[in-house]
């Protein structure tokens, strides 16, 4: 597509002659995915940018578990997890009368608020003097960059005019969550397995649990999905509800590539099992 060339930079850091900024890495998409691959590239001595047109924190629909591996990458990244959330030691599925759980033998997952963990990513990105452009969308003609990430989620518009969608595959599924101001009842995370969908119970907090519901029906919210499961809704009872319902696209996709040239994609733009 002639895209990496058209993005390839005069220089390598600063503002150049006609008032353009340069970087090493241009991430469009500051979400988890873009501030963590930001974050990473600064820790080697890049000089970084991110553009996205949203203003943080950032609100997704997220399952919002991390699990042991990702708070390992989160510690090497540098970014401040203390007192974020609540810890959970595993997952259990149930389905009708039966369940089978696990625990993790390598540490602890942690729920926790996707708002909570953008605005620690942020803190981080800021103290390592990432140039964070909220609200504003990617520029060629004034943003040079040797290298250009993108991390704009799964309509990627990166993946769009790099041309790296073509021969891509995709299934659709749809995602629901609402958080209740409830205790949590268990220590792992819960995942209720119903006909064409599934319930993701994450504790998030010590007074609050995070429901998230996918099935393949955009008209399927939470509360049909909570009436196939009584035991749920008792556990739930008349807890206020902590946030308001919040939707997304959770899609299956496979690329032929995720680099072309000086363009890369990550996170959701790059695919997803």
């Amino acid at each position: 597509s002639g895209v990496g060339t058209e993005l390839h930079a005069n220089a390598a850091s600063g503002v150049g002659e006609h008032g353009e900024r340069h970087y090493d890495v241009f991430l469009v998409g500051g979400g988890l995915a873009g501030l963590g691959a930001a974050i990473a590239c600064a820790q080697r001595g890049m000089r970084v940018g991110v553009c996205d047109l949203a203003y943080p924190p950032i609100d997704k629909a997220l399952g919002e578990g991390l699990l042991p591996d990702a708070i390992d990458a989160a510690s090497a990244l540098g970014i401040d997890l203390l007192g974020a959330g609540k810890h959970f030691h595993g997952i259990r599925f149930l389905y009708r009368d039966q369940s089978v759980e696990a625990r993790f033998s390598n540490g602890t997952g942690l729920g926790v608020r996707g708002t909570m963990l953008h605005s620690r990513l942020v803190e981080r990105a800021e103290a390592l003097g990432i140039e964070l452009l909220w609200e504003q969308s990617y520029d060629p003609a004034s943003i040079k960059s040797r290298w250009v990430i993108g991390a704009d989620g799964g309509e990627s518009a990166v993946r769009r005019w790099s041309g790296m969608h073509e021969g891509m595959w995709e299934s659709i599924r749809y995602g629901f969550r609402r958080h209740y101001a409830v205790e949590p009842w268990s220590d792992v995370v819960e995942v209720y397995w119903g006909p064409r969908f599934q319930i993701y119970v994450t504790p998030v907090g010590p007074e609050e649990v995070g429901v998230a519901v996918l099935s393949l029906d955009m008209q399927f919210r939470v509360d049909d999905a909570l009436l196939h499961f009584p035991s749920l809704q008792e556990r739930l009872g008349n807890a206020p509800e902590s946030s308001s319902e919040r939707g997304g696209i959770s899609a299956m996709r496979s690329l032929p590539v995720v680099t072309q040239g000086s363009v890369a994609l990550i996170g959701d733009a790059s695919g997803a099992v």
